[in-house]
């Protein structure tokens, strides 16, 4: 066999390093090409065994191959840095002087090991891994990352169809395998499948290679770990998913535009609301539903501003909006932007039937004043003349008959339009509880003996009686307390005309951990029938026979009662009565007992005292327009020994001040050029508060804020009319202890 020689013309421009060599590995010939790979001239190399320039690791795999005369091979080249290059080597036999040898051809593969490492790399970070199917031979070879992927080790393996199918999840091997099926006969494979454990998804791809019959042969490609983009497919599906059902269930309409304003899409409501189905809105300009020439500068940033107002129906119509807008980004970018309208005609109707109520509230509440005021006015006349005649001498017993008629006339009108008041201001939430510490059984008295009077005049026995384990000192609203008994007392006063009226008070069991107190009303009266029963505590109802001509009133006292009961955390209720065998009306309370009881005889020792100051005559200011009045109150005042100057507006009021001394003033609020309020407000201003009058408020008016509007002006304490000698007398008394 012949065996090639080299020329040494054609070694000196080859680029690759030539080695002349024994079956020993020395040298016998270089070609110039080494200096510039190895840094070493042909004549440091020549004549030394080819080993010592040879990585120690490499040496004996290189000792194998040159002695085998035939081959290849990668060595770690040694240059005269002393660093190592990578070389492939191809070796083969020759004739060298005569003698066998072998030339060894070396290449410096340092940029395609590179190039190789980069390729892995780059294999590595995107997950994938090259695989070919022999379809001849029936094996599938598979690199290393695609073995780690499919669980089958760390090194690349040839493995039969059959085990590289077992590796594929259940439910998609048949998926697979007709995948491959489809390739055989298309050309290509393409698709995603998942590992038996169900935790990866691996993404084939490969091409066929066909034979010249066209039958398939070969099939290689590359099989990709997209776990993590499945992840995120799936992230972003399960968000497109909530997006979409907000925007299909939500109840505003929402628009989505592009950067030019045109519609890409709208919800249902949106096209409720348009008349138009999203498929008709899309590619049309936002602007024609707007009802504008062009759009507001909803792009510019101005998020959560109401831009547009309307939205217009394909029939002309316009649906009232409150408008909202968020940008839709992309990558970091704007490209488009979210318009969510929501429909106010609903709301807008809600609220001007709140207004309307509002100004129904105000109405009604102006005319109860005024109601109050102009008949109060008068009354005080009324009420305030009866009183100073029956203080008169020389009326015979007749005359003092007809002035007490004339008198209870008139409270019975005053106690109508209280009613009235108290059911107004009940009825609007305007009336507060005012707790305080107070005596029950004092409380007791006091109202049997506001209503004695009545019940001696139809000759009826009116009494009380409080259960041994019901302590006395309470902790509540005395006053609301004192108006349902008074309420409750006085109907069974009016409707018992022989007989009994008794009080009892009781201490119930508790049921729910809470402490109540049961108050019981019964009389001997008419009594009430059962199927009447039920409307008792209505507003304005009266029972049938009771409208005759000796029980008058408005029908408001129980509702008032009902309300101010619950109020006070309990509820009230009619027994079972018969027509002519007298009723029986119960209510609780929630009680409050303190844990510290006052001492007794304080309230008698202050009494006292003021009883031994030395009495004096004041010196009145009285500050009323109505000429009746003026007359009344400085008459009453003048019975009581004071000096008094009257005036009829505010400015007269801060005339006279500022001219005389005043120990008080009594002004009224309504008066022309100068109401009293601002008097007040004036005299507070110029005067500190001990060196100007005590100012009482007297106005005609009792709605509930008309006491906190005295007091804010400066005034110190406040009467409504009509005015009587004894409520002068113990507001004066109040101050000054008189």
């Amino acid at each position: 066999m012949n065996q090639p020689t080299w020329p040494a013309e054609v070694i000196a421009h080859i680029p690759d390093v030539v080695f002349g060599l024994t079956r020993e590995g020395i040298c016998l010939l270089v070609s110039p090409s080494a200096e510039k790979v190895l840094g070493f001239s042909p004549e440091q190399i020549s004549g030394q065994s080819f080993f010592d320039f040879c990585h120690p690791d490499d040496q004996q795999r290189m000792r194998v191959l040159i002695a085998a005369g035939e081959g290849a091979g990668v060595c770690q080249g040694k240059t005269s840095s002393g660093a190592y290059v990578p070389l492939g080597f191809i070796v083969k036999p020759m004739i060298l002087e005569g003698q066998q040898a072998v030339i060894a051809v070396a290449r410096d593969i340092s940029e395609r090991m590179r190039k190789e490492r980069t390729l892995e790399q780059a294999m590595d970070i995107t997950s994938i891994g090259v695989w070919e199917w022999d379809f001849a031979a029936g094996v599938v070879t598979l690199s290393e990352s695609v073995c780690r992927m499919c669980g089958l080790g760390e090194e690349g393996r040839v493995a039969s169809p059959s085990e590289l199918v077992q590796e594929i999840h259940p439910d998609d091997r048949s998926e697979l395998v007709q995948a491959v099926k489809s390739a055989k006969e298309g050309g290509t494979l393409n698709g995603i499948f998942r590992t038996s454990n169900g935790l990866q998804y691996l993404h084939f791809r490969a091409t066929i290679t066909k034979d010249t019959n066209g039958d398939p042969v070969l099939m290689n490609g590359t099989i990709q770990d997209v776990t993590e983009r499945k992840k995120v497919e799936r992230q972003l599906q399960e968000t497109v998913e909530r997006y979409t059902s907000l925007k299909k269930y939500n109840y505003d309409a929402v628009f989505s535009l592009d950067l030019q304003g045109r519609i890409i899409n709208g919800n249902k409501v949106a096209e409720h609301m348009t008349g138009y189905m999203a498929s008709e809105m899309s590619g049309q300009p936002f602007v024609r539903f707007v009802g504008e020439d062009k759009l507001p500068p909803i792009f510019e940033g101005q998020i959560n501003e109401n831009l547009i107002k309307q939205i217009i129906h394909r029939d002309g119509t316009a649906t009232e909006v409150l408008s909202t807008f968020a940008p839709i980004i992309i990558n970091g970018e704007q490209v488009g932007l979210y318009v969510i309208a929501k429909d106010i005609s609903e709301q807008k109707k809600l609220l001007v039937a709140k207004e309307a109520a509002e100004r129904t509230n105000k109405a009604k509440s102006q005319f109860l004043a005024m109601m109050s005021h102009e008949i109060r006015t008068p009354m005080n006349g009324v009420i305030g003349m009866t009183d100073l005649l029956l203080e008169s001498e020389g009326l015979n017993e007749t005359q003092v008959e007809y002035v007490h008629m004339i008198r209870k006339s008139g409270e019975l009108l005053l106690s109508i339009i209280n009613d009235i008041l108290d059911f107004s201001k009940l009825e609007s939430g305007r009336t507060p509880l005012l707790s305080s510490t107070f005596s029950l059984r004092e409380c007791l008295q006091e109202t049997i003996q506001l209503l004695s009077t009545q019940a001696l005049e139809k000759h009826l026995s009116l009494n009380y009686e409080v259960q041994a384990d019901v302590p006395d000192q309470l902790t509540g609203d005395v006053g609301k307390l004192k108006q349902v008994l008074v309420n409750l007392i006085g109907n069974a006063i009016k409707f018992t005309f022989e007989g009994s009226v008794l009080v009892t008070v009781s201490r119930p069991a508790s049921e729910d951990g809470k402490q109540k107190l049961q108050f019981t009303v019964r009389d001997t009266g008419i009594g009430i029938p059962e199927q009447q029963r039920e409307h008792l505590f209505e507003p304005f109802y009266q029972l049938d026979y009771y409208r005759n001509r000796t029980s008058e009133g408005t029908g408001l006292g129980l509702a008032i009662s009902k309300q101010l009961v619950e109020m006070m955390g309990g509820e009230i209720w009619v027994d079972e009565s018969q027509p002519m065998e007298g009723s029986t009306f119960s209510f609780t309370v929630s009680a409050h007992f303190p844990a510290s009881q006052p001492e007794e005889g304080s309230a008698g020792g202050a009494w006292q005292t003021a009883m031994n100051m030395e009495k004096r005559s004041l010196s009145i200011l009285v500050a009323e327009d109505n000429e009746i009045n003026q007359k009344v109150i400085r008459k009453m005042l003048e019975k009581q020994g004071h000096s008094v100057e009257v005036v009829d507006n505010g400015h007269k009021v801060i005339t006279a001040v500022k001219q005389r001394a005043f120990d008080m003033i009594f002004m009224d609020v309504l008066m022309p050029e100068m109401d009293g309020l601002e008097a007040a407000r004036i005299l507070n201003r110029d005067y500190p508060k001990e060196q100007r009058p005590v100012i009482i408020a007297v106005t005609a008016n009792a709605l509930p804020d008309d006491r906190e509007k005295c007091l804010a002006a400066g005034m110190d304490d406040y009467m409504s009319k009509p005015l009587k000698s004894q409520a002068i007398a113990d507001m004066i008394k109040k101050y000054f202890h008189l």
